[in-house]
């Protein structure tokens, strides 16, 4: 499915994270995308995704021995890498996903149900 890239965090909070990808955000042509999340040695939470593209899906796994907390319009990010999830919800430790689709008509990333 598209772009697989990583992105490495550390424990605590992470903000504007950037996918370490040349295929990031993506493109028009393959806007779809996975991003393992690895690296932190504790519980650690993301307040936003570099912006991606009008109508880019990202699946976000969890791909760390601890929980991930994806903040919901989290101030530590720019506004448009925010994720408007409409709470913060956590995926579990080893392998939980979630996916995000980035809405250009509010310029965050919103889940995707």
């Amino acid at each position: 499915m598209g772009t697989y890239t990583t992105a490495t965090v550390a424990a605590g909070a992470n903000n504007n994270v950037l996918p370490n990808g040349a295929g990031w955000p993506g493109t028009a042509a393959s806007p779809y995308g996975r991003v393992d999340f690895q690296g932190a040695a504790a519980d650690f939470s993301v307040s936003g995704l570099v912006a991606g593209l009008d109508g880019q899906i990202a699946i976000l796994r969890n791909n760390t021995a601890f929980n991930m907390t994806l903040v919901d319009s989290g101030g530590g990010s720019a506004s448009a890498n925010q994720l408007a999830i409409g709470f913060d919800t956590t995926l579990a430790a080893g392998n939980s996903l979630t996916a995000v689709y980035y809405a250009g008509s509010v310029n965050k990333w919103v889940v995707q149900i």
